[in-house]
């Protein structure tokens, strides 16, 4: 086979239109496309709390406007197929993925949408993550996904030439496991939602992970490792131990947050553990950066109602009650 590869942005038709034209100048022939919308990894996952109208909308808007710019710059092509890979997520959900199981639901109500209004066969394919050993990240975060439920490339491409070999367009799910046993899973409330407690009464062993042990030094260092402890029920907590190979998932991550914001009163997003910082070391250096960022803008604050007052203002601050003065002075004379 031949490949030519192009980058373009997809959002963008100019772009896009001078992609096509290379396409047609060295193939002749478009016969497909396949579209997988790019993962942010930073957005991808937030807590409810986290959640507003903008980065929902932007959320989803990520999702469909590629596709439709896509769809636009080929509405002169005569094409075989179009197939868009969606997300598991849409049929299983999952803590933290509220915005981008929306923005794939979205994405999947305009494929079925044009499956019904459109001369070319559109296919929707929800499938597993993906993983490749060669890769050191996943093409998804970790905490969407468990590596033994994660597809291969291969099984991504044997599943979409099941799709494309369907004798009509339509949408299909793609699960690694039983469907069923994990959608009766994904609906279980857990007997134990916050786990705080019952894991303070198991503790394991630090499993060997690919870094040596190197225990927390400062006071917030062994105040977040004493939070993973009991949250994930493992003892010890090195300074670098990922929080993923430690055992930990989204739920575990935003019970971790929550116990954190409310411990330090900083605010911190779901993110600066999933993706910036999943280790002791890296989420203490987060937390101390929000609390200097704070004192600082609490300094800017008082700096700035200090400008607006006028002289006299400013001495009668400065000048103590008349009760404490009078005090003052009879300390002074006895």
């Amino acid at each position: 086979g031949q490949i030519l590869l192009l980058a373009a942005d997809l959002t963008n038709a100019d772009q896009m239109q001078r992609a096509i034209a290379q396409i047609d100048q060295q193939f002749g022939t478009l016969h497909g496309v396949i579209y997988t919308p790019a993962i942010n990894a930073a957005q991808a996952t937030r807590s409810i709390a986290e959640l507003t109208r903008a980065n929902s909308a932007a959320e989803i808007e990520s999702r469909l406007q590629g596709l439709q710019v896509l769809e636009q710059s080929l509405q002169h092509q005569s094409l075989d197929f179009y197939l868009v890979q969606s997300s598991l997520a849409c049929v299983l959900g999952g803590p933290g993925l509220a915005a981008y199981t929306a923005s794939y639901s979205c994405l999947d109500a305009a494929v079925t949408q044009r499956c019904h209004t459109r001369p070319t066969p559109w296919f929707c394919l929800n499938r597993q993550a993906w993983y490749a050993e060669w890769d050191a990240d996943l093409s998804t975060p970790s905490h969407l996904t468990s590596r033994k439920l994660a597809m291969t490339p291969a099984e991504v491409w044997a599943a979409m030439q099941r799709v494309l070999a369907m004798p009509g367009p339509g949408q299909v799910v793609a699960s690694t496991a039983a469907l069923e046993a994990r959608l009766a899973q994904a609906t279980q409330p857990s007997e134990n939602p916050d786990g705080w407690q019952q894991l303070r009464s198991r503790t394991h062993t630090r499993p060997t992970l690919s870094n040596r042990y190197e225990p927390p030094q400062t006071e917030l260092e062994q105040a977040i490792a004493a939070v993973w402890q009991a949250l994930l029920g493992l003892e010890p907590i090195g300074l670098y131990d990922n929080f993923f190979e430690l055992g930990g998932h989204s739920l575990l991550a935003i019970q971790v947050i929550s116990r954190l914001r409310e411990q330090f009163q900083v605010e911190l997003p779901l993110k600066s553990i999933l993706f910036e910082a999943p280790t002791v070391a890296g989420l203490a250096k987060v937390i101390a950066a929000q609390t200097e960022t704070v004192a600082a803008e609490q300094m800017q604050q008082l700096l700035s109602e200090i400008e607006k007052l006028s002289p006299e203002e400013v001495q009668a601050r400065l000048t103590p009650p008349s009760s404490l003065s009078q005090s003052i002075r009879m300390t002074d004379h006895e």
